[in-house]
């Protein structure tokens, strides 16, 4: 009875270090920005906003469909959200302000994951699918 205890105590723990239980997700946000501007997509599992120019820019929204969710909520599947933090960028050219800052950020009911900084648009491999989409979606918002 104790190993098996203790096989359900490790398997809960580890259980939610690839992301593969779509019901958790609450929030997808991609966000871009520089010192002067930035570049925010927030996804629910309802909706998309989008907020573009200085913050305190008022957000731009539409009504998200089932499968556009679904479809992100796909690529998100089977990355390490835990080990985001710890992906390598592809590239460094928002150091020498070249490019926007960017960060990803997976909320759950308990909990908040935020990606290694990239820069905007050249995620790491692992969240290359997920951020492209993001910004495609953010396209269809006006």
């Amino acid at each position: 009875m104790k190993i098996l205890t203790t096989i359900l105590f490790l398997t809960l723990i580890t259980g939610g270090c690839l992301f593969q239980d779509r019901e958790v997700v609450r929030e997808l946000r991609y966000e871009a920005f520089t010192r002067g501007s930035s570049f925010e997509v927030l996804v629910t599992r309802d909706s998309i906003k989008v907020r573009e120019g200085f913050r305190g820019t008022p957000w731009s929204s539409r009504k998200l469909t089932p499968s556009e969710w679904d479809n992100l909520l796909k690529r998100l599947e089977g990355v390490d959200v835990q080990g985001m933090k710890s992906l390598e960028p592809p590239s460094s050219k928002r150091y020498s302000d070249a490019a926007a800052h960017a960060l990803v950020h997976v909320l759950t009911p308990s909990e908040e994951y935020t990606s290694v900084e990239f820069d905007h648009e050249n995620p790491p491999e692992a969240l290359e699918s997920l951020v492209k989409a993001m910004i495609t979606l953010a396209e269809t918002v006006e």
